[in-house]
């Protein structure tokens, strides 16, 4: 087989993967939508609120990528460090962010499963989502410098 061959049957792998998955989320979507309860309807305008935040998507892939502390993300969104916090409790609300105490650090984690179908099928979404954002680029490379322990001495 040549490169191109094979460069072009692994995208064609790659594109049935993310059809694939495409749908599965669709499936989950629907089933959760089928037997939402109206309290339910509450938890659902949280999450697309909490999605509707640029800064709040930005933390987001950029805790895809590894686990952040506070001052890590504060140094790369370059906002006040209370609306990081602010940010994160909102994210961790909806449960799309979990957080682990780490010695002096508190580590924020992308939540990679709940009990939340339709979550689930969104947070997978989002794994597909703004990949080629400049701004998520620029995030994500700067992420990669970020020392935290340069950035959180006390």
């Amino acid at each position: 087989m040549t490169k191109q061959l094979l460069v072009n049957l692994l995208n064609a792998i790659k594109f049935s993967i993310k059809k694939y998955l495409l749908f599965l989320i669709d499936v989950s979507i629907f089933i959760e939508m089928k037997f939402m309860e109206n309290n339910e309807m509450d938890d659902l305008f949280k999450i697309f609120k909490a999605l509707g935040d640029k800064n709040r998507l930005r933390i987001i892939k950029m805790s895809q990528q590894r686990s952040c502390c506070v001052c890590e993300i504060t140094a790369v969104l370059e906002i006040a460090t209370s609306t990081v916090s602010s940010h994160l409790s909102v994210l961790k609300d909806i449960g799309i962010i979990v957080d682990v105490k780490d010695g002096k650090w508190v580590d924020y984690y992308f939540n990679t499963k709940t009990s939340n179908a339709f979550l689930n099928g969104l947070m997978l979404l989002l794994t597909f989502c703004l990949n080629n954002d400049e701004q998520v680029k620029a995030d994500l490379e700067k992420l990669h410098t970020t020392n935290r322990d340069e950035l959180c001495k006390t």
